[in-house]
C-alpha cells in the first residue's frame, strides 16, 4: 500500500488552484484609511486648529476644519503630549515626555527643544512638566519638584515665544494649566481650587475660590472667567466678572459626573462643555444639550466660531457650526495607523491601533471602509491582540473584553470579560496582550509578563482552565511564554526556559496533562507557527524547519533568511489553501536577505521578492495576511512615520477589485478547517449543491451541501478532497476532519 505521503501527493493536484502570483506581481498600496483616529487635545491658532491624536501625531487644519493634514514629521522619541498653539505666530508648543518642551514653527519640517534645565539648554533628558499656557510672546511652564517633602514645583517664564527661559520662584501647588487675564495677571486651575498671581516675579500666588475641589479647567475672556468644577462627583460651572474674585454658579446644568473641559465663545457669547452626559452649550442663560457624545474630554473655539470636540473615545473630530450648533463629524486626513491586522473568511479586512478603542473594517468586496468604538459601556479601554479564529471570524482582545465578529461584521459578540474569563495578575483585568488562536477552536492567553500559567479556553471563551503551570523544580518550566500554537492533538509551547535561559519548545499530545521537550535546533528558536492543517514550522536565527510528527525530526526548509540575528523579524504565514509565505524584516539595519518568499507547491524552494526603497525608506511590511482568493496583504513597517507610504498593501499586478473579479466558484473558502461536525461552505449560504469527499485511499462519498452547510461528524478522522461542481465548473479543496 502506498504511503501517506505519497498517496497526500497524488491529490494535491486537486488543490484550490491560487491566483498565479509572477515575477510582475509587486506590492501595492490598497487604500488610504483616513476616518478613524481619535484626537486627544486640541488649541486653536490665529488662523489654523491643531490636534494631536492618541497615536501622538500631530495635525492643522484651517477654520472650515473639514480637512485634517499631518505635520511633516513629529519625532518618536519626544513622547509628545498636549499641545498649544501661539496666537501671534505659527509656532505650536508641545509637552514632551524627553525632552522638556519642544516646537516648530514650519509644521514639524524642523523642531527645537528646550529641556529647562537651569532655564535653557536641549541636552539630556527634560523635566516632567506639569502645565503651561502662552500669552501672546510669553510662555509659562512649570515642572515637577522634589519627590517628598514640601511642594517646590519649578516654574519658567519665556518673553520671546519660547526661545529663551528663565527660572521663577516656585511653586507650592499642582498646576493643571495657566491662564493668562492680562500681561500681568494669570490663573492656574488645580486639583485644590485656582491660584492667582498678580506679579509673577515675586512667587505670590494666592488661593481665590474652590479650595478642596478639582477645578477641571478655566475660559477667560478679559476680567470674565467661567471654572469647570467638579463638587462631590457633580460636575459644575461657574462664572466670574470680576477675575476670579466673586464666583456665581450657572444653574440648570444638566446632570454630569464632571465638566471635563470648556471653551467660550465670546463673539456669540456662549459657553460650551464636554461632559459625560454630552455636549453641553450654555447660551441666553439656559443650559442645553447640542450632542449626545458623552466620551469627548477636548473642546476648542476656532476662529469663525465654530467648534471642535474630540476625545480618545470618539472618532475624529465633531465640528459645531456656529450658527446653529448643528454638529459635523470631520474625520478627512485623521490617519489611523493600523497595529493590528486580521482578515476573516468572508473576506472582512479588520484593523486596530492599539493607542484606541476603534475596530476598523474594511469590505474586500467593494474597498469600502467603516469602523466602530469598541465597548461603548467601558471608561477605557483600547485593543491590544487580533487575530483570526479557526472558524474564519476574526477575534479582539482588548482591555477588559475579547470580542468575536460574525456577518461581515455587522456582528460583534464579547465572548469573555472580567467576570468570565482569567484575570492578569498585578493588573487584575482581562488583559490578553498575549492571545493565540488555535486551529481546534481554542484561545490561549498570557496576560503578563509575572504570569507563571498560560490561561487556556479550549471553546472559544465559553469556559476556561490551565493548559501549562509553571511547578517549582519540575522540567519544563518557564520564564516566559512567548508562543503558544494548539491543534486539534497538539499543543506547543515556545518559551524561555527556566533551567537553561534559552529558548524551548514544550509539547503535550493530552491536552496539556503532560508536556516534553522537543530536540533542539542548531541555533536559537526565534519563533514558532502552526499551519492550517497543524503543521509545526520553526523559526531559528538563519533557518527554517518543520515538525515532523511521523519521523519525530526537524526537516530544514530551503531558505536562507540570512546571517544577521539581533535585528531581524521573520513571519510565516499560510493561505487559505495552505500554501507557505515568509516575510522578513529588519529591525534596525538592513540586509539584502529582506523581503517577500514565495515557496512553490512542494515547499522545495522559494523565491524572493525584496522589498523597495521609497523615498529612502524601505518599504517592509508585516502582520501578513490574505484574502478570500489567496492574495497576499500586508500592512506597511517604516521606520520614519510617512503618511504618503503608510498603509495596507496587496501583493499582485492588476488592480485589488480586479484580482477579486474571479467566478464565485474560485472564492470558495471551506471552514472550519479542520473539522469536526458542520463545515461552511462560503458563497452558497442559500443554495444547495452536491458535492463529494474522497478520501486518502480514494474512496468517494456523496454529501448535500444545504444553505452552504454539510455535517461531517460521521466521517473518520483524516485527509479527505472536497470535490464540487457548479455551473459546470469544478474545484477542490482540502479538508482535515477531526473529532
Amino acid at each position: 500500500m502506498k504511503s501517506t505521503k505519497a498517496i497526500f501527493g497524488i491529490f494535491i493536484s486537486f488543490f484550490f488552484l491560487n491566483q498565479a502570483i509572477n515575477a510582475q506581481s509587486t506590492w501595492q498600496k490598497l487604500t488610504n484609511f483616513n476616518d478613524a483616529n481619535a484626537a486627544v487635545w486640541m488649541s486653536a491658532g490665529a488662523t489654523l486648529n491643531y490636534a494631536i491624536t492618541a497615536d501622538r501625531w500631530i495635525y492643522y487644519s484651517d477654520n472650515q476644519s473639514d480637512v485634517w493634514t499631518p505635520f511633516v514629521n513629529v519625532p518618536a522619541f519626544y513622547g509628545v503630549g498636549s499641545i498649544k498653539a501661539s496666537k501671534v505666530s505659527n509656532r505650536i508648543f508641545c509637552l514632551t515626555s524627553s525632552s522638556g518642551i519642544i516646537y516648530t514653527d514650519n509644521f514639524g519640517a524642523s523642531w527645537q527643544s528646550n529641556n529647562l534645565n537651569g532655564g535653557g539648554g536641549n541636552s539630556g533628558f527634560g523635566p516632567l512638566l506639569l502645565a503651561y499656557g502662552l500669552n501672546d510672546f510669553t510662555v509659562l511652564v512649570s515642572t515637577i519638584g522634589p519627590a517628598s517633602g514640601e511642594i517646590q514645583n519649578n516654574l519658567f517664564i519665556s518673553i520671546d515665544n519660547g526661545n529663551n527661559f528663565s527660572a521663577l520662584p516656585t511653586l507650592n501647588f499642582y498646576p493643571t494649566g495657566f491662564h493668562f487675564l492680562n500681561d500681568t495677571e494669570v490663573l492656574s486651575n488645580t486639583s485644590d481650587g485656582i491660584f492667582k498671581s498678580t506679579n509673577l516675579n515675586n512667587g505670590v500666588w494666592t488661593s481665590i475660590g474652590f479650595a478642596g475641589l478639582e477645578v477641571t479647567d478655566l475660559a477667560v475672556d478679559g476680567s470674565t472667567v467661567f471654572a469647570s468644577v467638579k463638587d462631590s462627583g457633580n460636575g459644575k460651572v461657574y462664572k466670574s466678572i470680576d477675575s476670579g474674585q466673586t464666583w456665581n454658579e450657572l444653574i440648570g446644568i444638566p446632570t454630569n459626573a464632571a465638566v471635563s473641559k470648556i471653551a467660550y465663545d465670546s463673539v456669540n457669547q456662549r459657553l460650551l462643555a464636554t461632559t459625560n452626559s454630552g455636549i453641553l452649550a450654555f447660551t441666553n442663560n439656559v443650559w442645553s444639550i447640542i450632542s449626545n457624545v458623552n466620551k469627548a474630554h477636548e473642546i476648542i473655539v476656532t476662529g469663525n466660531q465654530s467648534a471642535l470636540f474630540s476625545g480618545i473615545r470618539v472618532n475624529g473630530i465633531h465640528k459645531v457650526n456656529a450658527d446653529n450648533l448643528s454638529v459635523t463629524p470631520i474625520n478627512n486626513g485623521l490617519l489611523m495607523p493600523t497595529d493590528l491586522m486580521a482578515v476573516s473568511a468572508d473576506n472582512q479586512l479588520y484593523s486596530a491601533s492599539t493607542s484606541t478603542s476603534f475596530l476598523s473594517k474594511l469590505n474586500l468586496n467593494n474597498l469600502t471602509w467603516s469602523s466602530q468604538t469598541l465597548m461603548e459601556n467601558l471608561d477605557f479601554t483600547r485593543t491590544i491582540a487580533m487575530g483570526t479564529a479557526n472558524d474564519g471570524q476574526c477575534v479582539i482582545g482588548g482591555m477588559h473584553f475579547i470580542a468575536k465578529t460574525a456577518n461581515e461584521g455587522n456582528s460583534l459578540s464579547v465572548i469573555a470579560d472580567d467576570t468570565t474569563a482569567p484575570l492578569a495578575p498585578v493588573y487584575n483585568i482581562l488583559f490578553p496582550q498575549k492571545m493565540f488562536l488555535g486551529n481546534n477552536g481554542s484561545i490561549s492567553m498570557v496576560q503578563h509578563a509575572v504570569q507563571d500559567n498560560v490561561n487556556y479556553s479550549p471553546n472559544m471563551g465559553s469556559s476556561w482552565n490551565i493548559l501549562f503551570q509553571n511547578v517549582s523544580g519540575q522540567f519544563p518550566s518557564f520564564l516566559s511564554f512567548n508562543k503558544i500554537c494548539s491543534g486539534f492533538q497538539n499543543h506547543y509551547i515556545l518559551g524561555t526556559s527556566m533551567q537553561t535561559a534559552q529558548n524551548i519548545i514544550a509539547f503535550s499530545s493530552n491536552e496539556g496533562s503532560s508536556w516534553t521537550q522537543l530536540p533542539s535546533l542548531s541555533s536559537s528558536i526565534r519563533d514558532i507557527f502552526m499551519d492550517r492543517f497543524d503543521k509545526l514550522y520553526a523559526v531559528t536565527n538563519t533557518a527554517l524547519y518543520s515538525w515532523n510528527t511521523t519521523d519525530q525530526t526537524w526537516n530544514q526548509h530551503n531558505i536562507n533568511l540570512g546571517t544577521t540575528s539581533s535585528n531581524k523579524v521573520v513571519e510565516v504565514k499560510f493561505d487559505y489553501n495552505n500554501k507557505i509565505y515568509v516575510l522578513v524584516r529588519t529591525t534596525t539595519t538592513p540586509f539584502s536577505e529582506e523581503g517577500f518568499y514565495i515557496s512553490n507547491a512542494a515547499e522545495t524552494a522559494f523565491t524572493q521578492v525584496p522589498f523597495t526603497s521609497v523615498g529612502g525608506q524601505v518599504l517592509s511590511f508585516k502582520n501578513l495576511s490574505f484574502s478570500v482568493n489567496s492574495i497576499p496583504i500586508a500592512m506597511s513597517n517604516l521606520v520614519n512615520r510617512d503618511f504618503v507610504q503608510e498603509g495596507i498593501y496587496y501583493f499582485g499586478k492588476d488592480n485589488f477589485l480586479d484580482i477579486n473579479t474571479v467566478p464565485e466558484i474560485e472564492k470558495i473558502v471551506v471552514y472550519p478547517n479542520p473539522a469536526n461536525d458542520i463545515v461552511t461552505v462560503s458563497t452558497f449560504a442559500n443554495q444547495s449543491i452536491s458535492g463529494e469527499l474522497v478520501n486518502m485511499m480514494g474512496q468517494v462519498s456523496p454529501i448535500n451541501i444545504v444553505d452552504g452547510n454539510f455535517n461531517v461528524s460521521t466521517f473518520s478522522n483524516g485527509f479527505y478532497i472536497l470535490r464540487l461542481t457548479v455551473d459546470g465548473q469544478s474545484i477542490n479543496v482540502k479538508l482535515i476532519i477531526r473529532h
